[in-house]
């Protein structure tokens, strides 16, 4: 059984749960991934790439093609990528 890379809730601001698609954008590259946002706060989000993929620690998460937020990875599991907005 694989063990999850998730730290202990530490948040400081709770989460709203969605479902909203996004696309992370690959800083220096035109490389995209399409995503779907989980849950998100003013200072994060959960998301899932679709489908599972690698990521570097820092990317651009745009949401509705115009709104976009710096990400720094803060944990990792199978499918799921906890990011702190920068």
């Amino acid at each position: 059984m694989l063990k999850s890379l998730r730290p202990v809730d530490k948040r400081r601001k709770s989460r709203t749960r969605t479902q909203l698609k996004a696309i992370i954008r690959v800083q220096g590259s035109d490389e995209t991934l399409p995503c779907v946002v989980w849950d998100m706060s003013d200072g994060g989000a959960k998301l899932a790439p679709v489908p599972p993929a690698p990521l570097p620690n820092r990317f651009s998460l745009i949401f509705s093609g115009t709104v976009q937020r710096q990400c720094e990875i803060r944990w990792r599991d199978e499918d799921l990528v906890g990011v702190k907005f920068l």
